[in-house]
């Protein structure tokens, strides 16, 4: 689906959330089939993503405290009933521990109670090392980086997105598919330098090339992609065909 001015515009809208219910299905339903408007949703997002830290704390007024206080229905307490007496609770003890005497009772409790003890220690053991576990630091994967390559505001758009840890090129929707002697050739710009070959392919797909392997992530964000239309016959090592589609990285 070709992302017009209007298309780019409802969708800032709808990162915005100022569209209203029908409108957001709509749009959700469209996003669902065509990718470069999910592509375009992703593009909104981390741009108005900053505007989160700029949202503050609102108290509620103390009226709406007061207005779920009166809608609780009042109900009668229940009757409590009469805690057990101390000599009632050491009877029921004696006979529940086959005690003879006070003593015999202490013993008993003190032996329950250090083995009480040395269960909770052990529980505590347990769970130290489970957490120790937990918040152990892991290492979160990072996103890929996601570049939008245009020729012109009428035709439709790559979606290229580049995971530096994997070294993978991942063309998530492209404009068509080529004639069977003709493929689509991806080249990392990089300044002044001359382009460097990424691959081809002959609509969606996925590339691993060897090149990505030696660029980091930084370097990746300051440098921008190309596609040129490239005959099968052509060299791999630099394009011989325009560069017509170009982009940087979100």
């Amino acid at each position: 689906m070709k992302i017009t001015e209007d298309t780019d515009l409802l969708v800032g809208e709808y990162v915005l959330g100022t569209l209203e219910r029908e409108e957001r299905r709509r749009l959700e339903d469209i996003a669902e089939r065509e990718e470069t408007v999910a592509a375009a949703v992703m593009v909104w997002e981390r741009r108005l993503a900053p505007l989160h830290e700029l949202i503050v704390p609102v108290e509620p007024p103390p009226r709406v405290w007061q207005e779920i206080a009166a809608s609780l229905d009042d109900s009668d307490q229940d009757e409590r009933v009469r805690d057990p007496g101390f000599f009632e609770v050491y009877r029921e003890l004696l006979i529940s521990h086959r005690a003879e005497s006070a003593m015999a009772l202490v013993a008993r409790l003190r032996r329950w109670r250090s083995i009480a003890i040395v269960g909770l220690m052990l529980a505590a053991v347990v769970i130290a090392f489970l957490t120790a576990k937990l918040v152990e630091p892991h290492e979160v994967p990072a996103a890929p980086l996601i570049s939008v390559l245009r020729a012109d505001s009428l035709t439709p758009p790559f979606v290229v997105a580049i995971d530096p840890a994997a070294g993978t090129l991942t063309a998530r929707s492209v404009p068509g598919t080529n004639p069977g002697d003709r493929s689509y050739a991806f080249w990392l710009l990089r300044g002044e330098r001359p382009p460097l070959a990424l691959g081809r392919l002959r609509g969606a797909g996925v590339l691993k090339p060897d090149a990505l392997t030696a660029i980091d992530r930084a370097s990746l964000r300051e440098a921008a992609l190309a596609v040129s239309i490239e005959p099968d016959d052509a060299g791999l090592e630099q394009p011989t065909a325009p560069l017509v589609y170009r982009g940087g990285f979100e």
